[in-house]
């Protein structure tokens, strides 16, 4: 019988931690964004080159972030195929913590 309990907490253990967030290496507690730029160690422009080297295409957005208490940059690369992905990094080591599903672009954008 706990054999059966430690497997069943085994399983459900090994569900949610596919669920967990990367975790960034500055943490911050407020959304107020008006001092992410001073406490962000990597610049924007660095955050875009790692991006874009993870994803190829072009830069169509980039921002910091509170994601779950951490600073994150998050960039929209497009390619040509006019597909969108979002790139999180870790705003103070430039690591890629996120490269999410590409989407269709609405049309919006101009070539």
């Amino acid at each position: 019988m706990n054999g059966l309990i430690l497997l069943s907490c085994i399983t459900i253990a090994g569900a949610f931690a596919d669920q967990v967030k990367p975790i960034g290496s500055i943490k911050v507690k407020s959304d107020d964004e008006t001092g992410f730029v001073d406490i962000a160690r990597v610049p924007l422009d660095s955050a875009v080159k790692a991006a874009l080297q993870a994803v190829p295409g072009k830069a169509l957005k980039a921002e910091l972030k509170n994601v779950d208490g951490s600073l994150v940059y998050e960039v929209e690369v497009i390619n040509t195929k006019k597909r969108i992905t979002d790139v999180a990094l870790d705003a103070g080591n430039e690591k890629i913590l996120k490269i999410e599903a590409d989407r269709k672009d609405n049309g919006s954008i101009v070539w």
